[in-house]
């Protein structure tokens, strides 16, 4: 369909009556109106010109030569109003014209002629409103769409409640949990779809119904399948322009894995706060012993329990932060034993081992020490945990001991 590319209404009166249109023409003329005005005298015309000029309004005759008027009124029924003239007025004509979709009957007389241009005006404001009143319907079903794909493919459940706490919607994720259509639940309160398990729910719906103030709660469950499920409920008031609440938004969401991971979580802390206090425990232990402990990697210190004896080695803080090389404590008589003996640990070849070896202090002064070397199961790069322990004192009354058992024994001769 072409249009005239202008602002100006295009009216079509379909008249056949010479003396009728030129009482329209005349009519139009006195009022003024800024339309214009195109003429068909049958219905094949007005059907050429509905097709070259998009038309604001149809007046149309009742009788034509080749059909009758109501034909253009089902035709123009979602694209302009139509205006149905009769020269008698007949009820059955006027059910007829209506119900084909004219908007308005009116029946032939000076007067009516006088009055057609108001009577189009009028007609065309209706119009106008009833195709805005239209749009706006169909932005809105649009709208509702919209928000509801939204919420049905929400991964949290949504509901909505009256002022009577009684149930207006639910989104699939919800009617998934329920297990029933939205039918069978609408009107019904959350105890009588869920029972006494959403009492906690039911009273928080009820409260910001009361108060209008948001809450969010945590409500358990047990599922049929006899599983504990926890969600996480948030309650909105829905209110007027004026503030009052007319309904409540329930948001749930699911939050049983969440809270599981939490417990777990807690657990694990209580367990490694236990460990943390146990290795505190050992630690003194090996302190009050006069025990020392070294963790090795790769051959060189990564930790030391006793720092002092560190220091007594020539490692300073700095030297530590660089991870020395162990072998440099060891006393270059024992070093190459020692390192044969490491790598048959770090190798796997044997887990522990206990032997003596000589140390060498920064001063020069050889100490004698006992060393219980263990692998860290699972580490890798691997480590090797040593425990020393000082025997240089022991080793000298040793010596002591078999030089006194020497000089006995030559006595006795």
């Amino acid at each position: 369909m072409q249009t005239d590319y202008t602002d100006v209404p295009n009216i079509i009166i379909v008249e056949d009556d010479e003396a009728h249109v030129e009482l329209i023409r005349r009519a139009f003329e006195a009022f003024a109106d800024d339309s214009c005005l195109h003429l068909a005298t049958c219905l094949e015309d007005a059907r050429q010109l509905i097709e070259r000029h998009l038309p604001a309004l149809v007046l149309t005759d009742y009788r034509l030569p080749d059909g009758y008027g109501v034909d253009l009124a089902a035709m123009l029924s979602e694209t302009c109003p139509v205006i149905m003239m009769t020269s008698q007025g007949s009820e059955q004509v006027a059910v007829d014209a209506m119900k084909a979709g004219v908007r308005d009957y009116v029946v032939k007389s000076d007067e009516m002629f006088t009055e057609l241009p108001r009577i189009v005006q009028r007609v065309m404001r209706e119009w106008e409103l009833i195709q805005d009143h239209r749009r706006m319907q169909e932005t809105l079903a649009a709208r509702e769409e919209e928000y509801r794909t939204l919420l049905d493919n929400l991964p949290d459940a949504v509901s909505r409640y009256d002022r009577q706490g009684r149930t207006l919607y639910a989104n699939q994720i919800m009617l998934d949990k329920l297990k029933s259509a939205l039918s069978e639940i609408v009107g019904k309160m959350p105890t009588e779809l869920l029972g006494e398990s959403c009492l906690d729910f039911e009273a928080a719906v009820n409260r910001v119904l009361d108060t209008g103030e948001s809450e969010e709660i945590e409500i358990s469950r047990f599922e049929p399948s006899g599983r504990l499920s926890t969600c996480l409920a948030r309650f909105v008031a829905e209110c007027t322009v004026q503030g009052e609440v007319v309904s409540v938004l329930a948001i749930a969401r699911d939050i049983t894995e969440r809270k599981r991971m939490e417990d777990a979580l807690v657990l694990r802390e209580a367990e490694l706060k236990r460990k943390t206090e146990f290795q505190k425990t050992l630690l003194k232990g090996l302190d009050d012993a006069g025990l020392n402990m070294l963790v090795l990697e790769q051959g060189r210190i990564v930790y030391v329990l006793h720092k002092q004896l560190a220091y007594r080695f020539g490692f300073s803080d700095e030297v530590l932060a660089r991870k020395p090389e162990f072998i440099n404590a060891v006393h270059p008589d024992d070093r190459q034993r020692v390192m044969d003996m490491y790598q048959r640990c770090v190798s796997g070849e044997t887990s522990s081992a206990l032997y003596e070896s000589g140390v060498l202090l920064a001063d020069g002064e050889r100490r004698e020490y006992e060393l219980a070397v263990s692998v860290v199961p699972g580490t890798d790069p691997v480590q090797v945990v040593v425990i020393t322990r000082d025997i240089t004192g022991r080793k000298r009354m040793d010596q002591e001991y078999s030089t006194l058992l020497e000089s006995l024994g030559g006595i006795c001769l």
